[in-house]
């Protein structure tokens, strides 16, 4: 996502009166360490696991740190934004937004809802990766249709969501339908 594309959400946050903000922010730090066995690695022909292990050096090392910030705003009734930051030290390092938006969900009058939601984002895709930064609270990995999805699917555009919610008129089904608008995504649109 661009810096352009998030300096909308900046601003209004920057701008709104904090006295009338229901604001929080959830913070995340991963720490990777790696314990290398007394067996050469499987690079250097051995039948260790890692990809660097020496028969002569047995370590225990910090590969990895990710730190992720994910800042919630209620601007009014119907107005939120959202804002989530990451930071990666290891073999390479960065730092950046990930994703930025507005979202105007106006005050429902009957059991049809809907919400528009513009900005940089992962499209809703994933029941797994509920949790700050785009993160999983039931398994240490991600799959590989969802890392895909995390990886190449950051839209920068804006979503339509309609929504009957089944409870308010006593059925036990909710049906969604949602679209977008995007552009600047890479590859995946082609693919």
């Amino acid at each position: 996502m661009t810096r352009q594309h998030c300096l909308l959400v900046v601003l209004l946050l920057a701008s709104a009166d904090t006295q009338a903000l229901e604001q929080s922010l959830d913070a995340l730090i991963e720490v990777q360490v790696d314990a290398m066995d007394a067996s050469p690695s499987w690079t250097e022909r051995g039948l260790g696991k890692l990809r660097d292990g020496d028969a002569e050096d047995a370590t225990t090392t910090v590969t990895n740190l990710r730190a992720a910030f994910d800042y919630r705003a209620q601007l009014s009734e119907t107005l939120a934004a959202q804002l989530v930051i990451d930071a990666y030290a290891g073999d390479t390092s960065d730092a950046g937004i990930t994703e930025g938006w507005v979202t105007w969900s106006p005050v429902p009058g009957s059991a049809w809802q809907q919400r528009v939601r513009a900005g940089g984002f992962i499209p809703p895709f994933s029941l797994e990766h509920t949790a700050t930064g785009w993160t999983s609270p039931y398994m240490p990995t991600a799959s590989l249709l969802n890392s895909w999805v995390g990886e190449e699917l950051h839209i920068t555009g804006v979503e339509y969501t309609l929504r009957r919610v089944g409870a308010m008129t006593g059925s036990p089904h909710t049906f969604t339908l949602r679209s977008s608008v995007f552009r600047g995504n890479d590859t995946a649109g082609t693919l």
